[in-house]
C-alpha cells in the first residue's frame, strides 16, 4: 500500500503538502521575529523534543498542533 502525501491550503489557494505549510509558517516566523529560518526550525525542533512530541504519527494530528495541545495540557500557553 503507498503512502499517500497529506496536501493542505496555503494561504493564497495553492495545494502543498504538510512539509511545505509548516516551511512557509517557519519562514513567516522568521520574518516576523527578524530570526533566520534556521533559527525557527531548531526553535521549533527543541520544543517538539522537550514536550515529547516526536513520537505522534503525522497522520493523525499535525505535530503543530500536537505541540500547542501539549504546551496547554502543561499550563505553558493560555488562550
Amino acid at each position: 500500500m503507498r503512502k499517500r502525501k497529506r496536501l493542505g491550503l496555503c494561504l493564497f489557494g495553492r495545494i502543498m503538502s504538510s512539509r511545505a505549510i509548516a516551511v512557509e509558517m517557519n519562514l513567516a516566523i522568521a520574518q516576523h521575529m527578524n530570526l533566520s529560518l534556521k533559527t525557527v526550525q531548531n526553535c521549533v525542533q527543541h520544543l517538539k523534543v522537550k514536550l515529547d512530541i516526536d513520537y505522534l504519527d503525522e497522520n493523525h494530528t499535525s505535530p503543530r498542533v500536537a505541540l500547542c495541545m501539549e504546551a496547554m495540557r502543561r499550563k505553558l500557553l493560555t488562550l
